[in-house]
């Protein structure tokens, strides 16, 4: 059984968003939403502890606090076996690009500013090829760092809107980098089954 543990701290808006939530719905009923929102990513998950959160009114900071069981995480493919990692609180928010429409202004979400470290904890040493990247636009910024630390494959991005839209004519560039960030926000650590 692996574990999964989600700390997540709202600020600003987002704070008074979320202590709507907890104010207004029960606390079973936001762990349900929950599980089902991991649900989509991972089959077998449940909760573990009852989910808790801390309340700094004073900096207007919420902190939630997630504890998940789940089984059998690692998915069949032929000889090997993979566990998915995903960056989705970042990728639910960059759109896509509309290809109906290239040349015209694609509406962001702003502002955002989104911190997301993921720490997996592999069952022995690993090896991550690939390298980070950062993109910094009028529009946009986007930072991925990946990290090695023995078992540990840590993948830190930042991703920040300046305005509300991308201009028509940075579209042809905002194409590219989607497909650049996209590909960073989901890996499938894999392994041989034989080793």
């Amino acid at each position: 059984v692996a574990v999964l543990e989600v700390p997540t701290a709202y600020k600003g808006a987002a704070a008074n968003s979320m202590r709507a939530t907890f104010n207004s719905s029960s606390i079973k009923n936001i762990e349900q939403m929950y599980e089902t929102y991991y649900k989509n990513i991972y089959d077998r998950v449940k909760v573990r502890d009852s989910i808790g959160y801390e309340d700094n009114t004073s900096q207007n900071i919420l902190t939630v606090r997630e504890n998940y069981d789940i089984t059998d995480i690692w998915v069949p493919d032929g000889k090997h076996e993979y566990v998915s990692v995903q960056a989705r609180a970042i990728f639910e928010r960059i759109p896509s690009p509309d290809e109906d429409h290239p040349d015209k202004p694609l509406a962001l979400a702003y502002p955002v500013d989104i911190d997301f470290t993921s720490i997996t904890i592999m069952p022995e040493t690993w090896v991550f090829s690939d390298e980070g990247f950062s993109i910094t636009t009028p529009s946009y910024s986007f930072k991925f760092t990946p990290q090695l630390e023995d078992n540990k494959v840590i993948l830190k991005y930042r991703y920040i809107t300046y305005r509300d839209h991308i201009p028509a004519e940075e579209m042809k560039q905002y194409k590219k980098d989607y497909d650049k960030i996209v590909k960073s926000l989901q890996y499938s650590l894999s392994n041989n089954k034989d080793l």
